[in-house]
């Protein structure tokens, strides 16, 4: 078994700062959504959304780089 692939993005210490800032962004869009099965999925949409649109960042969430994988 393997863990989970992430974006290497997420490995630079300069894009942490924004990469919390676009998460915390999403969490805050989201808050009146069912954080039950499937969320992760939404969340993720969501930041990637938030990421390109406001920081004009391509990132990608742990469900495309690991498109074998089911996130719930």
């Amino acid at each position: 078994m393997h863990g989970t692939l992430l974006d290497p993005i997420e490995d630079d210490p300069a894009m942490l700062p924004i990469l919390r800032e676009a998460e915390q962004m999403a969490e805050a869009e989201l808050a009146d959504r069912n954080h039950g099965l499937g969320f992760c999925n939404l969340l993720w949409r969501t930041k990637q959304r938030i990421l390109a649109e406001k920081f004009n960042v391509v990132w990608f969430s742990p469900a495309d780089m690991d498109p074998y994988s089911i996130f719930d």
